[in-house]
């Protein structure tokens, strides 16, 4: 299943932290994109974090808190 989620930040090598879109209890997900996507994205958002970006995440089912059971991001994008 895919859901739709809240993009708070990137750490390296290729982590993800992420929120539901309607709570904050943060969690944080792997992703499939390639070293050179992961990368670029996250030299873009160093500055640029006042836009708002949405983490497509494929995962196996929601718990109770909101957060997903095996995370994994596929896309990201930017929310205008």
């Amino acid at each position: 299943m895919k859901t739709d989620f809240k993009l708070t930040g990137l750490s390296k090598p290729n982590r993800m932290t992420c929120e539901p879109l309607h709570n904050e209890n943060i969690f944080w997900s792997e992703t499939s994109m390639s070293k050179e996507r992961f990368d670029a994205l996250f030299e873009y958002s160093k500055d640029n974090w006042h836009d708002k970006k949405i983490a497509e995440i494929e995962h196996e089912g929601i718990r109770a808190d909101g957060t997903p059971i095996n995370p994994i991001v596929i896309n990201v994008r930017e929310l205008h």
